[in-house]
């Protein structure tokens, strides 16, 4: 068993200072972005990245206490690129102008639904699901949605969860049902979406302060059944 000492040395320790510097070099970022002022601001990016990795583990770490398909997860595996990939765009600026963290158990880049930390100036939040799924992937899902349906609406209509996060995106709903299913199916409506996805936003003063981790963990904590729902759709 781990002595109080032991416990105190084993929590990270944050700086409040990088927290608050994350939105600000965003914005710096958003106002110069080029290579040659990110190179020259170089030190305190990656000052940034240390401390936005030490912060996701903590979040991992109390997160897994309430969902343990993430416990043996690590920061490194959820942060997303700074760099934008511009082969095929036509805006040619090298870096995103904002921070993405995807706490998933099977990594950022997995087929698997999992907790969404976006952080940009203005329009930071906090939501789960999934997004941008190959087609095998979101045929199991609405196939899991069409056999358990009133279990699904059950999640996604909680007063807490629709006062929290709203609705899903309805302006990624197709027009028609998805091939494969029974059109008189009642619960159509919930299998047309292309992304299923609940986000609420974050305050830029929230982001700015170490509580910050709370906040995270409140808002996942809410939405541990939905991304249990979908995530147990993928495992079949």
């Amino acid at each position: 068993m781990k002595t109080t000492k032991e416990k105190e040395a084993a929590t990270p320790v944050l700086d409040p200072a990088l927290q608050a510097d994350i939105l600000p070099f965003i914005k710096d970022l958003r106002e110069n972005n080029n290579r040659e002022w990110f190179a020259e601001h170089k030190p305190r990016y990656d000052r940034l990245r240390k401390h936005l990795e030490v912060m996701t583990d903590a979040c991992i770490a109390r997160m897994s206490r309430f969902d343990p398909e993430l416990a043996g997860l690590t920061a490194k595996r959820c942060m997303y690129r700074i760099y934008r990939d511009t082969r095929f765009s036509p805006d040619k600026t090298p870096y995103k102008r904002y921070i993405g963290i995807f706490i998933c158990k099977g990594g950022a880049h997995g087929e698997f639904s999992g907790y969404y930390l976006h952080l940009e100036p203005g329009h930071c939040a906090v939501g789960a699901g999934v997004y941008g799924l190959q087609p095998e992937s979101m045929k199991k899902i609405r196939q899991h949605i069409y056999y358990r349906s009133a279990d699904f609406k059950k999640i996604v209509l909680e007063p807490a969860i629709v006062k929290t996060f709203g609705e899903l995106d309805q302006a990624a709903k197709m027009k028609m049902p998805p091939k494969g299913f029974d059109k008189n199916f009642p619960d159509m409506e919930w299998l047309k979406y292309r992304h299923y996805f609940l986000m609420a936003p974050v305050s830029d003063r929230a982001v700015g302060a170490l509580s910050y981790i709370d906040k995270v963990v409140e808002y996942t904590r809410m939405l541990q059944p939905f991304n249990a729902f979908l995530n147990e759709a993928l495992s079949f």
